[in-house]
């Protein structure tokens, strides 16, 4: 027992030695560090085990090596204490060692907070990712000068508004965290922001004025809650990487004109996000693993598309216009039900696509219904091209230039077919636009029309005219004097009734009323003989009138979103047919 007892004592005691060996060690190591930084003005501290800063660090620029020359000595720029065990900083210390300090990393500890006086005016850079953080100090507004911010991976529920104040806020990494609002309203006019991190969140929605991040280029949103996102997305003229996926988004909104990239896949949509049609800087289109059961032909717009992922979807046929896409090389189709050319699935793009362009005679009249010719492509300038101007070109595309009003020289430009004004702040459209006598399609979707002004009707060679996203409420009755209008699409314009104007377009086509308050469509919709497409989804309608089953011509009839509880999944999984099957059986029961 005594010898025991002897050799644990000589153990603990070698323990202590140890340990202040080791200390001892350490000490040395930080004084070598310190020498180093004098010399380069970084301190490197990284990975070392500290469970507390060391208080040299405060008192860095005041200590002079021995033999070295104080002002040969460089201050502090950077500071490194990344991969340590620090549990928190001093909420008080000489600010003179930090007078210079640009670079702060103390990332991957254990802070639960941080010091406002850490917030220095003269940062550029802070990264305190992987902690336990729950909130960030106020006092970052006085980070004036800090280009890029890194919270990643910590407990943060949200940013403070304080970010408003950070000019030159350029990257913001805020993935891994527990934010419900990406940022706050006050903060959507930093304009220097090109770089947003946010996935792995619970963030539902964004903001309308998310749109004034005009210099943002990448946008990383996957793994959170997205129920929608805002009609502004278009505004982002700078954006080229969106990443979308895993959410909860049933369609994508237009985006701006510089995207070259997107990702939206799982997210459950079940239709073809139409609006991503008139992206033609895009290049990557991924929207695999969703229930979208088929391809528009105004994909064609797409001209610059080289990628095309819709695998594990619910396509049972492919549109023949794919094989004329010019730059699509990759199309990745597997997962889908498409028997009819499972044969052709795995002998690559090349292959697939001129089967499909030996198919072109049979749908070039569908291709022409639903807006996929050359009207629909437009023409992208900040001002009037001389191609428009002076060679008598007949597409002008004037979307997301922030247009208060109509140019006047647009409206003496008599010649134009096609003339897009979408994305802009229209409150009204002028009286002079009757000059535009050749007009067959217009877009004024995405701006503030509260009305449509009286010359419309005038337009009488209109063949698309595209309304969405405009609080316009109603449409006017005059608008039946639109007699050659092919294509009608009013989403997201706030109506409760179905407009009686819309019954008298006898020539009409498409028709889009997605988006609205519609509580019943009405038993003439069968007048609309010409009428292929019909899209009514999210809309207040609980039942679908059973006469729409005579509408035989109807190829796309889209109602999901709604509340109609008397059309089982499963009949609706079976297409347009098997619903107007039903409801036909549902006349003769009646």
């Amino acid at each position: 027992q005594r010898h025991m007892r002897g050799r644990r004592a000589a153990v603990g005691r070698g323990g202590f030695c140890g340990a202040r060996a080791a200390a001892a060690e350490e000490d040395k190591s930080v004084a070598a560090a310190m020498r180093a930084a004098r010399r380069s003005g970084a301190l490197v501290l990284r990975d070392r085990q500290l469970v507390e800063v060391p208080p040299d660090v405060f008192r860095f620029n005041s200590l002079t090596p021995d033999g070295d020359k104080w002002w040969e000595l460089e201050m502090l720029k950077k500071l490194d204490l990344g991969q340590n065990r620090i549990t928190q900083m001093p909420e008080s210390f000489e600010l003179d060692a930090f007078a210079e300090v640009t670079h702060i990393t103390l990332q991957a500890n254990l802070l639960a907070s941080l010091p406002a006086l850490l917030m220095l005016p003269t940062l550029l850079f802070l990264d305190v990712s992987d902690n336990q953080l729950t909130c960030i100090p106020a006092a970052i507004g006085n980070c004036a000068r800090l280009s890029e911010l890194r919270l990643g991976h910590n407990r943060l529920t949200q940013l403070p508004e304080e970010l408003a104040h950070l000019p030159k806020l350029a990257s913001l990494h805020v993935a891994n965290n527990a934010l419900q609002q990406l940022l706050p309203s006050s903060t959507l006019s930093l304009p220097s922001m090109r770089f947003i991190s946010a996935s792995h969140n619970r963030i539902t929605t964004l903001e309308p004025s998310f749109g004034n991040l005009g210099a943002l280029e990448e946008l990383d949103l996957s793994y959170n809650a997205l129920n929608s996102l805002p009609n502004e997305m278009c505004l982002l003229s700078s954006l080229k990487q969106a990443e979308l996926s895993y959410n909860r988004l049933p369609n994508i909104p237009r985006m701006g004109e510089a995207i070259i990239e997107l990702h939206a896949s799982d997210n459950g949509m079940q239709t073809f996000p139409r609006g991503l049609c008139e992206c033609r800087s895009l290049k990557t289109l991924d929207l695999h693993d969703n229930t979208i059961d088929a391809i528009p032909e105004v994909i064609t717009m797409l001209t610059e598309l080289v990628r095309l992922d819709v695998s594990n979807n619910c396509l049972q046929h492919l549109p023949p216009v794919l094989g004329t896409m010019p730059s699509l090389s990759f199309i990745v189709l597997s997962g889908n039900p498409l028997k009819a050319m499972a044969h052709l699935l795995d002998k690559g793009t090349a292959v697939l696509k001129e089967h499909l362009r030996s198919r072109m005679h049979t749908s070039q009249t569908a291709a022409t219904a639903i807006g996929g010719g050359p009207a629909a492509r437009g023409t992208s300038a900040v001002a009037i091209p001389e191609a428009v101007a002076y060679n008598k070109q007949p597409l002008l595309d004037f979307s997301s230039k922030r247009l208060t009003q109509v140019p006047d020289d647009v409206l003496s430009l008599t010649h134009l077919t096609s003339l897009r004004l979408s994305c802009n702040m229209l409150t009204s459209l002028p009286d002079d636009l009757t000059r535009l006598e050749l007009l067959d399609l217009l877009d004024v979707s995405c701006n503030r029309l509260s009305q449509l002004p009286p010359c419309l009707p005038c337009l009488t060679t209109l063949h698309t005219l595209n309304i969405s996203n405009n609080p316009l409420g109603t449409l006017p009755a005059a608008l039946c004097q639109l007699q050659q209008l092919h294509e009608l699409i009013a989403e997201a314009t706030g109506m409760r009734v179905f407009p009686d104007c819309v019954l008298r377009l006898r020539q009409l086509s498409v028709l889009d009323l997605t988006d609205n308050k519609m509580s019943q469509l009405p038993v003439d919709l069968t007048r609309l003989s010409s009428l292929t497409a019909l899209h009514v989804c999210n809309n207040d309608l609980t039942n679908l009138p059973p006469e729409l089953g005579l509408m035989t011509q109807l190829q796309q009839l889209r109602f999901d979103g709604n509340m109609i509880k008397s059309i089982r999944h499963s009949t609706v999984d079976k297409g347009t047919p098997a619903v107007l099957e039903l409801l036909r059986m549902r006349i003769v029961a009646h």
